[in-house]
């Protein structure tokens, strides 16, 4: 049986004059989009799940991450949602 490991990855908001744009630094290729914030969420969650999923299917390396560890911040994905920065 694998191992199960968790990875976290930092999230990039873009406001656009109609909604937000999402990126993931360490995942080139894995971006999204959504009307409202809560969209883009969510939308951001479904974007990294396929893009990790896709990359264990191909036999890809999954990516480490580069997050700083910066006190008072905290990044993390739970229940197929993404929580940012100081969210509870």
């Amino acid at each position: 049986m694998a191992a199960i490991i968790k990875i976290t990855y930092l999230a990039v908001f873009e406001p656009t004059g109609t909604g937000y744009s999402v990126y993931f630094p360490d995942l080139p290729g894995c971006v999204s989009y959504g009307e409202d914030y809560e969209e883009a969420r969510k939308q951001a969650a479904e974007a990294l799940w396929l893009h990790i999923y896709g990359a264990e299917k191909d036999g890809d390396e999954i990516p480490g991450n580069n997050l700083p560890l910066l006190s008072g911040n905290r990044y993390r994905r739970d229940k197929g949602d993404i929580s940012f920065g100081n969210d509870k």
